[in-house]
């Protein structure tokens, strides 16, 4: 559903997929290897409910949204959520694009047990900022600068903290693009076993 009035617009909606939370899909930006963070910078193949309200004028517009889902994260590709667990989630993201090419956004997320399907596991608290440029025909074409950071604990308790930070960017020299990454994030490793495939 969505309605427009003036320079407002508003939308409901439902279905799968990335949640209001962090950056989008590292699959469309200009870069074939999948950045470390993706677990701290997206929410991903979560069944939802999602409002989002936007202000535009010109080339200027701000939006917020926010989404209910379920926090269990998918086994596979094709597996069904927990529907018992469907709202027990949420997030929350501003986007402000002030100008052409320049886009900033903040977002929290709260996500219940995501690594127990069946629920019991530690909760994530989640925050992620990033500004980004783009301008399909300039010289320096695309810029991204990225900071996340997943809390996992019980209610207020904090067990660990993970953090990330990213920048990205995209040149055009002649007929070449030019693309290059700096990246550190945190991520918990398990112990591997005497079979490289398997974790204990």
């Amino acid at each position: 559903w969505q309605s427009t009035v003036g320079t407002w617009q508003a939308s409901l909606a439902a279905g799968r997929g990335f949640t209001p939370y962090g950056t989008d899909d590292p699959m469309v930006r200009p870069f074939v290897k999948y950045p470390v963070n993706h677990h701290h910078a997206q929410i991903i193949e979560r069944v939802q409910v999602l409002g989002a309200l936007r202000w535009s004028r010109a080339e200027r517009w701000a939006a917020a949204e926010h989404g209910w889902f379920n926090g269990d994260e998918p086994t596979s590709p094709f597996a069904a959520p927990e529907w018992r667990r469907l709202g027990d989630s949420r997030a929350t993201r501003l986007t402000v694009a002030p100008i052409r090419g320049i886009e900033w956004q903040a977002s929290h997320a709260f996500v219940r047990s995501p690594g127990i399907t069946q629920g019991g596991a530690f909760d994530h608290r989640q925050w992620s900022t990033a500004l980004r440029f783009a301008r399909p025909s300039a010289v320096w074409r695309y810029g991204l600068v990225e900071v996340a950071r997943v809390d996992e604990g019980f209610a207020r308790q904090r067990a660990f903290r993970y953090e990330s930070m990213l920048a990205e960017g995209q040149v055009a020299l002649g007929a070449w693009l030019l693309s290059a990454r700096a990246e550190r994030t945190d991520r918990p490793e398990q112990e591997r076993l005497l079979d490289l495939f398997r974790t204990s």
